[in-house]
């Protein structure tokens, strides 16, 4: 399958937003199409940098769970792209890779307290388009901690969205860690 919405080559960019990508590439460590494809619809790569730094701030929600909720919601989205550029992500933060390879079988993991056990769950409630248990992650998360999950949760709405409609052409380093960590999960 080949990408809906090509992504721009540096000389299609607005010198802006050619900025924006060295620096989406610097972070990331690989050049990201989506990234380029966003490029097409003026400013939005501004708006998202300032969600994108909004959402993944240090706050008061952990980072390793923000975006293993991240990780798991593209999945449940059925968004390949993302998923596999969240796993990529949780492997280059430092996070342990064996939460990423037991993240499916977080319910019955030791590796998952109780709280992130709640916030997994409902990742995956909302990642496939439910609204969630409230009751259940308010047995463990403040209001602000839940807006935080949300603001995750949201913004990977929309990045899922995104990439599945424009068909968006997977890149080679997350393709490898979406792979590695799907063989270890199955050899487990």
């Amino acid at each position: 399958m080949s990408a809906w919405l090509a992504p721009l080559r540096d000389a299609d960019l607005d010198p802006a937003d050619r900025e924006r990508v060295a620096t989406a590439t610097a972070f990331m460590g690989f050049d990201a199409n989506d990234v380029r494809t966003m490029a097409r619809v003026p400013g939005l790569l501004a708006a998202m940098a300032s969600v994108v730094d909004c959402c993944y701030r240090p706050g008061r929600v952990d980072a390793e769970l923000k975006r293993l909720v991240a990780h798991v919601s593209s999945r449940a989205a059925g968004c390949q792209y993302c998923e596999a550029h969240t796993a990529h992500g949780v492997l280059e933060s430092g996070i342990d890779p064996r939460r990423l390879q037991d993240v499916w079988s977080y319910e019955t993991s030791d590796r998952f307290s109780a709280a992130e056990k709640v916030a997994l769950r409902f990742a995956v409630e909302v990642g496939a388009g439910g609204i969630g248990n409230h009751d259940e992650l308010r047995q463990f998360f403040d209001a602000d901690e839940a807006a935080e999950l949300l603001a995750i949760l949201s913004l990977f709405a929309f990045l899922n969205r995104w990439n599945r409609t424009a068909q968006t052409e997977l890149e080679a380093q997350p393709e490898a860690s979406l792979a590695t960590t799907r063989s270890k999960r199955e050899m487990a």
